[in-house]
């Protein structure tokens, strides 16, 4: 576990809870080991004439009252072991109970402390992560370690505990025939701990090959509409086939390492059972053992054999769950999201100022090159360009979702030099393709401001003209939307991410394509609303309609990362180039 600081952090505050299950485990083992010594004893010094050579037997025999007490009373003995199972039941339920409620504690607050660290990453870390894989590191993987220390953890020390005490009981009743009993059990210890570190290499792959398959299944999940509307039900089906055939290969893989040790390991406990058996009699004929010794020998040892046994596989459960901790140790020791390094205390008003800005998503291709241009506050910026030139790439700079180069500045001040938190308290952005959760439609509304009033919800509502379609809905704003607003159409799920994102005001507001789900008259009453707005707000729109930039105080047109035009509507289209011809293929007429 050194390896794993973050995950100690947690189980540290719990050491003491611990301490005390691992305790009772101790003392449930200890009292175990009376029942077979008790056995040996009665059938020695109570049912026969043999005096009892035990020192912890001749201690519990006096306390009882004596060996001629118990003679003429047995039922004190039946007491005993009576007494003794009710005390191991005992300790056996604390032992679980207190160690199992502080595990799930402590699990609870990994599994916490993944989400917030997921939800504090930055778009570059989340990239490089798929969805499945970091749903399987917050849910199964910590399920697996959950297991390991609420009862594999708890089960492995008793295992040690009862094996220590195994020992030293069995050398107190017969020091040879201890030693036969316990000959075969290094080599069991020694071929499981090779075992162990040969198998980890298959236990990643295992891994790797489930986070694959939760892939593919979140992915089917999230793009069933364009499964069906391509007709590729079959494709999805034949990459799930093939990524669960992977898995099981991987599985059976792990399966075969298991069964060629384990059968081998099977095959040492019985050998050693039969070494005790034989040599027990050869030693009983010599007078060197008497029966109630090699009962209460041969009733340890067989205990002892299987529970080294299951200690061994609990060891290569380690290997597994070692492999899972060290999967949501690697999420947890990611690097957060800096956001709040940086000037704090700027009146924020939506000036801004691109001045020779280029960003690349790899060494070879330029998003944006050189790109330069100044918008005032409050005033609005459009952008058109093809598909691939760099339209969404440059909103994506303004809110520091990506570092660039060259300069930026908002009201005078470098982008860069601004913390995080506050140009992003400052700008808001309505996506193209707009996410809704699984809640009411005021509930989504109100996402970003929960303690938005009624009013001012029905106000956002009225501007993202989608008020009238909510109060057609039998609940009104109590409508469940389904997940990703399935129950709404696309223009619908536009305009209800537009009143999310216009409730909260901004100084500087982004629409990314965000009008092209809904008609033309409906994007002139949303712009139209939102101009009549009594606070300004700096807008940049991007859109590849003409109609929704042509009102707009400055437009520039991109072209593989690069502004090949700026002016307004009216600059534009008066001079050749892609305006011009994207203004006459759309047949706009213009009063």
């Amino acid at each position: 576990m050194k390896k794993y600081s973050l995950v100690k952090k947690y189980i540290q505050p719990y050491i003491f809870i611990y301490f005390l299950a691992f305790l009772f485990e101790i003392l449930s083992s200890a009292l175990q080991m009376l029942i077979p010594i008790i056995l040996g004893t009665t059938i020695d010094s109570i049912i026969g004439s043999e005096e009892p050579t035990n020192k912890i037997m001749i201690s519990f025999i006096n306390f009882l009252g004596g060996r001629d007490l118990v003679r003429e009373r047995l039922g004190i003995i039946a007491a005993a072991f009576i007494l003794i199972s009710f005390s191991i039941a005992l300790l056996n339920f604390l032992r679980p109970y207190m160690s199992g409620k502080a595990t799930y504690t402590i699990s609870k607050g990994i599994r916490d402390s993944i989400y917030a660290k997921i939800s504090s990453l930055s778009i570059k870390d989340m990239a490089s992560i798929t969805t499945g894989d970091m749903l399987q590191r917050a849910s199964s993987d910590i399920t697996k370690f959950e297991t390991m220390v609420s009862t594999t953890m708890m089960a492995l020390m008793g295992n040690i505990s009862y094996i220590v005490i195994s020992l030293i009981t069995l050398f107190t009743i017969n020091f040879k025939l201890s030693l036969i009993s316990v000959s075969l059990l290094p080599i069991l210890f020694i071929g499981t701990f090779l075992f162990d570190r040969s198998v980890v290499k298959v236990f990643d792959e295992f891994e790797e090959s489930e986070a694959n398959l939760t892939t593919i299944v979140q992915e089917n999940l999230s793009s069933y509409k364009v499964v069906r509307a391509f007709f590729k039900q079959k494709h999805e089906i034949n990459k799930f086939e093939e990524a669960s055939m992977d898995l099981a290969n991987k599985d059976y893989k792990i399966m075969a390492y298991f069964a060629y040790f384990w059968s081998i390991a099977e095959f040492l406990c019985f050998l050693q059972i039969a070494l005790i058996a034989i040599f027990g009699v050869i030693m009983h004929r010599s007078g060197s053992v008497s029966v109630g010794e090699f009962t209460a020998v041969f009733a340890v040892a067989l205990n002892m054999v299987w529970v080294v046994l299951g200690t061994g596989r609990m060891l290569s459960r380690f290997t597994r769950v070692t492999v899972a901790i060290r999967r949501f140790d690697e999420v947890l020791e990611m690097d957060s999201e800096d956001l709040d390094s940086g000037v704090s205390d700027i009146d924020i008003k939506g000036e801004i100022n691109f001045d020779k800005v280029s960003f690349s998503y790899d060494e070879a291709h330029d998003a944006i090159k050189d790109l330069s241009f100044t918008i005032e506050a409050g005033k609005t910026l459009g952008v058109l360009g093809l598909t691939g030139s760099g339209k969404s790439t440059l909103v994506s700079l303004i809110p520091r979702l990506m570092e660039y180069n060259g300069s930026i500045k908002v009201d005078g001040a470098e982008l860069n030099t601004i913390s995080k938190r506050k140009i992003r308290e400052n700008t808001s952005i309505i996506l193209q393709e707009p996410y809704l959760f699984n809640k009411t439609i005021k509930e989504n509304i109100a996402y970003r401001w929960p303690d938005a009033s009624d009013e001012e919800i029905i106000k956002a509502a009225k501007i993202a003209d989608i008020h009238d379609d909510i109060m057609n809905f039998p609940d009104g704003y109590d409508t469940i939307v389904g997940e990703k607003g399935v129950s709404l159409s696309g223009g619908q799920k536009q305009r209800l991410a537009i009143a999310r994102t216009i409730l909260v005001h901004t100084p500087i507001i982004i629409f990314d394509d965000a009008l092209s789900a809904v008609d033309t008259q409906t994007d002139i009453n949303i712009r139209t609303a939102l101009s009549q707005n009594e606070k300004a707000q700096t807008k940049i729109i991007i859109s590849h309609r003409i109609s929704t930039l042509m009102n707009a105080d400055k437009i520039i047109v991109m072209k593989r990362g690069k502004k090949i035009q700026e002016g307004t509507h009216d600059e534009l289209i008066r001079e050749d180039g892609l305006y011009k011809t994207i203004y006459e293929i759309q047949n706009i007429e213009v009063d």
